[in-house]
């Protein structure tokens, strides 16, 4: 019986992770689903929501979701099947499934939350301290590591702009598939997987790689707003503790090198 590889990627918002996720379909060899446990968090659950674009066919409870993806997994015709979506999504019950735990390879992407929370609070000003993101994703990672008894595989969004080739190939090397150094470019694209969340990847749609990001664009940035530099002190201290998993072009060469 075919075992596909199930690959999360554990994000948090404003993160660079579709760009991420765009580069994982220009490769070619994985089916991909976008952020489905954010039915769980936001239609199921009642949460407020900015710019979702509801699909009144999509699954909305916990197990319905997970099992939506593993079914995906059990009928593709790839290889990987690739999962995109925030930790805070489905943190309550992911955190007690030790099972798809183990089912699945998770790795995460984090970005220097000055810079994501700024761009975060451009699009959607009623944001809160846990849609920010970056608490709900160490804790998760603390998860997996207990679970797993495997350190996780984390990208570094500033790392990815500096050189995407890098990081990309590092990725492959630590979940141990094939490198494909064609996905660090692409064409322009709008993809229908992305329909649920539209307005927040036009910017992804219209690239054609990994560029440099100016927070500065954004009329109000942590450093002159009160309430988001309240959000970024409580989660500057996550996405520290994320980083000392980070790989990158230097990190496979000490590895290689021991």
């Amino acid at each position: 019986m075919k075992t596909t590889t199930i690959i999360f990627l554990w994000v948090h918002p404003r993160s660079l992770s579709t760009a991420f996720e765009r580069s994982i379909i220009q490769r070619g060899d994985m089916d991909v689903i976008h952020e489905p446990f954010g039915y769980l968090y936001y239609v199921h659950e009642g949460r407020p929501v900015t710019c979702m674009t509801v699909d009144p066919n999509h699954p909305t409870q916990y197990e319905d979701i997970k099992e939506m993806i593993l079914e995906k997994a059990r009928t593709t015709t790839k290889k990987y099947l690739f999962v995109k979506d925030m930790a805070f999504h489905c943190f309550n019950d992911i955190m007690k499934d030790d099972d798809f735990l183990k089912r699945i390879q998770s790795t995460f992407i984090v970005r220097d939350p000055m810079k994501a929370i700024s761009s975060h609070y451009s699009i959607h000003p009623s944001v809160t301290q846990e849609e920010i993101g970056h608490e709900h994703q160490w804790n998760l990672c603390k998860r997996i590591i207990d679970v797993t008894g495997k350190n996780p595989i984390v990208v570094v969004a500033e790392d990815l702009e500096e050189d995407p080739t890098g990081v990309l190939e590092a990725y492959s090397y630590e979940l141990a598939i094939p490198h494909h150094a064609h996905a660090a470019q692409w064409d322009q694209a709008y993809f229908g997987l992305w329909d649920t969340w539209k307005e927040w990847h036009v910017d992804v749609a219209n690239s054609t790689g990994f560029h440099k990001t100016d927070r500065t664009k954004h009329e109000k940035t942590v450093s002159s707003h009160p309430h988001l530099q309240k959000f970024y002190q409580h989660h500057l201290p996550f996405y520290n503790q994320l980083c000392q998993y980070r790989v990158n072009r230097k990190t496979v060469v000490e590895k290689l090198n021991r």
